[in-house]
């Protein structure tokens, strides 16, 4: 299976909601920049990919215009849902729901280590989650 393969694998895991498949796909010392959580590893990552599922059900990430170059991949993650429940993250406050449906795309920039992921970069391509969300983030 091929990294673009894998990566297709990887989304429906985390829309599947199949933590040990998720973590599987991701090396030990995976690092994570670019999300709400601040630079985080693998166990953090995984914390915020809950909390989000948590607090909109209907939470989903798609995967777009993705190129494999060797060790580097890159694409657009596109992430939507509504915010029904309470989201719960460590780096932030816990935020009430507050109804309101986001749609936020990132590129994305992904290192690869054989066929597991190691380092995921996401830079936001217009408004976050947070900024559609209303939610002011401490600077």
């Amino acid at each position: 299976m091929g990294h673009i393969e894998i990566s297709d694998a990887f989304v429906a895991a985390l829309n599947a909601q199949q933590w040990d498949t998720v973590a599987g796909y991701l090396t030990d010392d995976f690092t994570w920049v670019g999300g709400a959580a601040g630079p985080t590893g693998k166990d953090g990552y995984l914390v915020v990919q809950k909390a989000w599922f948590a607090a909109a059900p209907d939470y989903h990430a798609t995967l777009s215009n993705i190129r494999d170059e060797g060790d580097t991949g890159y694409g657009t993650v596109t992430v939507s849902g509504t915010q029904t429940q309470l989201l719960a993250m460590p780096s932030l406050p816990a935020i009430p729901a507050t109804g309101r449906r986001f749609s936020a795309s990132f590129q994305s920039t992904v290192t690869w280590r054989d066929d597991q992921i190691a380092r995921m970069v996401l830079e936001p391509v217009g408004p976050t989650v947070l900024e559609q969300l209303g939610i002011q983030v401490p600077g």
